[in-house]
């Protein structure tokens, strides 16, 4: 299905863009080099959506790497952060304990 056009089967390859495209996204790509979708593919094409079928596969997979290293970066921070609030208190507290003695 076409992300563009809701509802559009995607029927066309735009070869010079390497991307899927539905009857409208034809239009803007007419100049373009396209071929259809469908048994008619020839082994070279297929070949080459295999290539980029695992091209796209190995950057998700780069992508998922990356997420949780961003999230274990987050959490990482979070309990940086906690423990500095809490060292920050118990701090403010031990001067308030100071000043209270001091009266």
């Amino acid at each position: 299905m076409c992300r563009t056009h809701i509802g559009e089967k995607c029927r066309y390859v735009c070869k010079d863009h390497e991307k899927v495209l539905c009857a409208k996204c034809l239009l803007e790509h007419k100049v373009c080099d396209f071929e259809s979708i469908g048994p008619s593919l020839s082994h070279d094409s297929r070949k080459r959506w295999r290539h980029l079928l695992s091209r796209l596969n190995a950057r998700f997979n780069k992508s998922n790497i990356i997420s949780r290293r961003v999230k274990d970066t987050i959490d990482g921070l979070d309990n940086y952060k906690v423990k500095q609030i809490d060292d920050i208190n118990f701090h403010f507290d031990e001067i308030i304990r100071v000043l209270n003695q001091r009266r």
